[in-house]
């Protein structure tokens, strides 16, 4: 799936709690037995938990386990068995192995859609790390086409929580940004940005970074005056949510001064600029890098008014 910024370092937290859930386990099985109930929870727990601290081999051995109890205490078509199967197809696919973990969603999938029905939250899921696996495997092509039968289905039936259509719409957003599709990029942003505020407000800190990729992929598309619009919408969303001085709202200044420039609005460029790089030199110090780039930024921009009033 496509990502916008590097993943951080596991929880050191997370470390604790998985010794404290392998003990756990440990205890559970041995005086409760491996398909008890409270059992199977906590070595569901610490697969999670491995997984998050990018322990795989382990995960994917912990998920192994509660499969097994899972499918011999509720049967092979429960919808929690086939949740754990997905869960852990998705760790066969982040150690790399993309054919088979495409070959058993798939199956598990069809499997979900007989027993449960193709309108089922866990077939839905089953659908969603499908498409994921796909993309993962170089195939954005096939991701696509899987997260738009998903939202076609979704949005079909009712009584559906709209929440768990966010994660669907953003990632077919992003995957098509990335392939160059920018016109259905657009659209698929637009229509993120729609249902954030739906699902989460329009103030929520979600939903103000969503605009934020919409103004980015509506620069980039050529829609300048959409984008400025869209940057300004940002912006002040982002002061709302976040602050005048935090980084969101430091960088969605930066950006809608870039944009004025691209649409060669150079005065309304000069004074956002200016006011970026004054926020910088309070919120970073005079001499750090960001108040640096901001101040270069502005000088650029002046530039280039000067090289456009001289006909350069």
């Amino acid at each position: 799936m496509p990502v916008r910024s590097a993943v951080p370092p596991p929880d050191p937290a997370l470390r604790t709690q998985a010794r404290r859930l392998r003990k756990s386990a440990q205890l559970a099985d041995r005086h409760l037995g491996p398909g008890h109930p409270e059992a199977i929870k906590i070595r569901h727990e610490l697969a999670n938990v491995y997984q998050a601290l990018g322990r795989l081999p382990q995960a994917r051995e912990e998920f192994s386990r509660v499969l097994q109890s899972i499918e011999r205490t509720l049967g092979p078509d429960n919808a929690n068995t086939l949740l754990v199967r997905s869960n852990l197809y998705g760790v066969v696919q982040l150690l790399g192995d993309h054919r088979t973990a495409i070959a058993e969603f798939q199956t598990l999938l069809e499997h979900a859609r007989r027993v449960l029905g193709p309108g089922d939250s866990t077939t839905l899921a089953v659908a969603n790390n499908l498409a994921f696996a796909r993309y993962a495997a170089g195939d954005p092509a096939g991701a696509i086409q899987i997260y738009e039968q998903w939202l076609d289905l979704f949005f079909q039936l009712p009584g559906l929580d709209p929440a768990l259509a966010l994660p669907v719409v953003r990632q077919l957003a992003l995957i098509r940004q990335e392939i160059g599709d920018l016109p259905l990029a657009v659209v698929d942003y637009y229509a993120s940005v729609q249902l954030h505020v739906q699902v989460l407000g329009p103030m929520h800190v979600d939903t103000v970074i969503e605009q934020s990729y919409l103004a980015e992929v509506l620069l980039m598309a050529g829609r300048t005056d959409e984008a400025i619009a869209a940057w300004q919408a940002a912006l002040a969303a982002s002061e709302q949510a976040f602050g005048p001085d935090h980084d969101h709202t430091l960088g969605a200044r930066q950006s809608l001064a870039e944009a004025f420039v691209v649409a060669n609005r150079f005065d309304e460029a000069i004074d956002t600029h200016h006011r970026a790089a004054l926020d910088s030199i309070r919120f970073y110090g005079e001499r750090s890098s960001v108040a640096r780039a901001a101040e270069e930024a502005l000088r650029a921009t002046l530039s280039r008014k000067l090289a456009a009033q001289h006909g350069r």
